[in-house]
């Protein structure tokens, strides 16, 4: 139950933390990294993506707790 909450806070926070405001200066140097070499669009989607798995692995768990 905790897993699947955990992820569904991650799942929020690439959704609307990470995808938001995708042009601001990163503080990583990764992400700095990774915006210049796919771009700003493909640090979307790439955001949106995670967030869409980590949706799905929340779900799962909730699946798994409440049925077994």
């Amino acid at each position: 139950m905790i897993s699947g909450v955990i992820l569904m806070i991650l799942a929020l926070v690439f959704w609307f933390g990470m995808a938001k405001d995708p042009t601001e200066e990163s503080a990583t140097g990764f992400v700095r990294v990774f915006k210049s070499i796919f771009g700003i669009k493909g640090y979307v989607i790439m955001a949106k993506t995670l967030a869409i798995f980590c949706l799905l692995a929340s779900l799962s768990e909730f699946y798994n707790y409440f049925t077994k």
